[in-house]
């Protein structure tokens, strides 16, 4: 359970991150 929860919080953090990217490059 508690690896499965990292698993999901790195992928939002991944995200997140792309997201900001895309919004600095537009």
């Amino acid at each position: 359970m508690k690896k499965e929860n990292s698993k999901i919080f790195g992928v939002q953090k991944v995200l997140s991150a792309y997201d900001i990217s895309k919004n600095v490059t537009s």
